[in-house]
């Protein structure tokens, strides 16, 4: 067994299932399941018992994406002889022959330690992400509708943590997730750290998976745009060193004019998650910032 897939469930345990079945349904590749629930209400594992190939992870606390993640990671670098870690959403789609191309991308080239397929979010292509340091809007965008037969692989400064392929011995190389993002940022910061360590990041620009964001989810408006911007300020004091005052000033101009703009928009609820990232960015306030919302 080569893979491990580690799916996080945090209060949709619909949305897991199905994911799980998906996976389960994959005819040749048969993957150790390492399902994390990030201390969801009312799950206690119930819904797995007729899963038993699947191990379920029941976390006492909300560690979000990083911490989540990290605990199906360390039972993996703990217990198991995969190579490959694929960390998917629950609400993604990705068919195991992506997967098994994902696979064979980092086995015919070993300069690759994380690689991702480009994910369609609607009518949105995206490729991978730029620096989140430098670029309000992170995302390489695609304007073709089809990513078919470009026979290209881009490297990235980021691959997204929708669907991503981690070779195992990385996380043994440069550490775990950084959980003080939480929510956002942590795989910039993990492509980042394994660039430091001559590990590239890449998408196979071949490769499509599928991304089914709820944009209407009232947390997307407050929980999302308040991690997005608060977690700059992280990266920006990890990363940048002469020119960390610029990338401090130039957050904390971004994030004023959006609050301002939110405003002016009656958008009350986005303009304090701006309001409250750049408080929490400025003094330093990171980790588990859901209290503020929920």
């Amino acid at each position: 067994m080569k893979l491990a897939v580690v799916i996080l469930n945090w209060n949709n345990i619909k949305a897991t299932i199905r994911c799980v079945d998906k996976v389960l349904a994959w005819s040749k590749l048969k993957p150790e399941i390492l399902i994390v629930d990030n201390s969801s209400n009312n799950i206690e594992g119930a819904d797995f018992q007729n899963y038993p190939s699947v191990n379920f992870i029941k976390s006492a606390e909300n560690k979000g994406f990083a911490g989540g993640n990290n605990l199906a990671i360390k039972e993996i670098l703990n217990t198991s002889t995969v190579e490959y870690v694929l960390l998917l959403n629950n609400d993604a789609e990705i068919s195991e022959k992506c997967v098994s191309e994902l696979i064979n991308k980092l086995e015919n080239y070993p300069g690759i330690s994380i690689a991702g397929p480009v994910i369609r979010e609607g009518n949105l292509l995206k490729a991978g992400g730029r620096n989140i340091a430098k670029h309000v809007y992170t995302g390489n965008f695609l304007s073709s509708c089809s990513v078919s037969n470009t026979e290209k692989t881009l490297c990235v400064d980021y691959v997204p943590g929708t669907a991503v392929m981690i070779r195992k011995s990385l996380f043994e190389l440069i550490g775990l997730f950084d959980e003080n993002y939480f929510f956002s940022g942590e795989m910039a910061d993990l492509c980042k750290r394994a660039a430091t360590a001559k590990k590239k990041s890449a998408v196979d620009m071949n490769l499509e998976a599928t991304h089914n964001i709820d944009r209407y989810n009232q947390l997307r408006n407050t929980l999302y745009v308040y991690y997005n911007l608060r977690n700059r300020f992280l990266f920006v004091r990890k990363f940048c060193s002469w020119n960390k005052p610029f990338f401090l000033g130039w957050w904390i101009f971004c994030g004023t004019l959006m609050g301002l703009l939110s405003l002016l928009k009656g958008n009350i609820p986005k303009t304090r998650a701006v309001m409250l990232a750049l408080a929490d960015g400025i003094k330093g306030r990171f980790g588990n910032g859901n209290d503020k919302f929920i």
